[in-house]
C-alpha cells in the first residue's frame, strides 16, 4: 500500500471540484444525494466531449463522489493493491467503493453506470 495519506488530498480535490461546477457550470455540490444526482447529469454532459480535460475533471469528480461516500456513510479513502486504485473501505462489513472508477464508467458507458444509483447502491449494501 502506498505510504502516503489520501484523504487530505482527497479534501482539497473534492472542494476544487465542487467550487469549479459551481463558478463554470452553475452546479451546487454538497455531500447529499441530491447533490449526487447532479453530478451525474454533468457527467453525461461531459461525455459530449471526449477529451484528456474531461478525463482530468472526471477523476476529480470521482474523488468528489468519494468525499460524498465517506461522509454520507462513514469509511475511509484507502489503496487496493489487487485493484491499484483508492477507495472508500467500510470496516463494518468490509465492502469498498471504489467512486474514482465508477466515474470513469459513467464517463464511458452512460446512465447505464450511473453514479447516483451507485450511490444507492451503497447505502442498500451497508444497511
Amino acid at each position: 500500500m502506498p505510504k502516503i495519506q489520501f484523504q487530505p488530498e482527497a479534501k482539497k480535490i473534492a472542494k476544487k471540484i465542487a467550487e469549479s461546477l459551481k463558478i463554470n457550470a452553475g452546479i451546487t455540490l454538497q455531500y447529499d444525494k441530491k447533490s449526487v444526482k447532479a453530478l451525474e447529469g454533468f457527467i453525461e454532459q461531459l461525455r459530449q466531449l471526449k477529451s484528456k480535460e474531461a478525463e482530468r475533471i472526471i477523476k476529480n469528480a470521482g474523488i468528489w463522489l468519494g468525499e460524498c461516500i465517506r461522509t454520507l456513510f462513514g469509511g475511509q479513502w484507502q489503496y487496493n493493491e489487487e485493484f491499484k486504485e483508492w477507495g472508500i473501505t467500510f470496516t463494518k462489513n468490509e465492502l469498498t467503493a471504489f467512486p474514482i472508477s465508477k466515474a470513469y464508467k459513467q464517463y464511458e458507458n452512460g446512465l447505464s453506470d450511473s453514479v447516483y444509483g451507485y450511490i444507492i447502491g451503497i447505502e442498500v449494501n451497508l444497511k
